[in-house]
């Protein structure tokens, strides 16, 4: 039997808030043969550090998860195949930027990819790896680890004009759930559009449409999820998708789930709580 993965959750400390949402460890025990993880478009990097088995053959790509590892933005599905064994990591859930910030390389080559961070650095991070083993029974002094780590690597010189524009373009699309438009952000920013897209892909790794079309569709399938609605056809209108067929295949394309099915999911769910109350 394979059990769900359990989270810990950790607030960075204040000279990272700006760029890491939160740090956590994640372990998971998989025993069947046929098990596997969904991944979506979330619209943010994952920096993480692997203390037990290597996921191999992640997204698609025939090569085994390196022990410290960057994953780059996601754009679409993957169903992710795991391998019996035992997962433990440390990960920073990092901001839309924050890789560039923390790395200082155009995020847009590791989309839909993964790096190696020994590889990216350039350095030798076999004392790194050392430290981290030997806080492999206690995932709090992993994480303050990962943290002083990162905490160094803010020495990395980037532009930062330019990181303060895109952070603020981020703001604009998340304080609208991604229903601006991008002739509304960039406006708002006093730049051109060619100017925001060539920021966004190099420091978020996507084009500003794209980021703005997966802040709004994780939007709407938290909402669907959480039954926050009468129906969802009037979550639709409300997020600005006026093409219901081309809505429909876009939320599957990015969840594998359609619409209907979440919007099912939730009630079913609710009745199943009920009855059991």
């Amino acid at each position: 039997m394979t059990s769900p993965p359990q989270v810990q959750y950790f607030p960075p400390p204040e000279q990272l808030a700006p760029f890491v949402s939160i740090f956590a460890f994640t372990e998971m025990a998989v025993t069947e043969a046929n098990a596997h993880l969904d991944i979506f478009p979330i619209g943010y990097s994952v920096l993480s550090f692997s203390l037990d088995d290597l996921v191999q053959d992640f997204l698609d790509i025939n090569k085994t998860l390196p022990r410290f590892n960057l994953t780059g933005q996601i754009t679409r599905f993957y169903q992710l195949g795991i391998k019996p064994g035992r997962y433990r990591m440390v990960s920073a859930i990092l901001k839309p930027y924050g890789a560039y910030r923390f790395f200082n390389f155009p995020q847009n080559t590791v989309l839909n990819k993964f790096a190696d961070v020994a590889a990216m650095v350039g350095n030798d991070m076999q004392h790194f790896n050392d430290k981290m083993f030997g806080h492999y029974a206690n995932p709090v002094l992993a994480i303050q680890l990962l943290e002083q780590w990162l905490t160094e690597r803010l020495e990395a010189k980037v532009n930062l004009e330019k990181l303060a524009t895109l952070r603020a373009a981020c703001d604009v699309i998340d304080g609208s759930e991604g229903r601006k438009t991008i002739k509304e952000v960039y406006a708002a920013l006093g730049i051109s559009k060619s100017t925001l897209e060539r920021f966004f892909l190099e420091i978020v790794g996507l084009t500003p449409k794209m980021y703005s079309r997966i802040v709004r569709f994780n939007k709407v399938y938290q909402v669907l999820q959480h039954g926050q609605y009468d129906t969802w056809q009037d979550v639709i209108y409300k997020y600005n998708f006026y093409d219901q067929a081309h809505f429909i295949k876009d939320f599957k394309n990015f969840f594998n789930k359609t619409p209907s099915e979440v919007h099912k999911s939730h009630f079913n769910s609710a009745e199943l709580l009920g009855s059991a109350g």
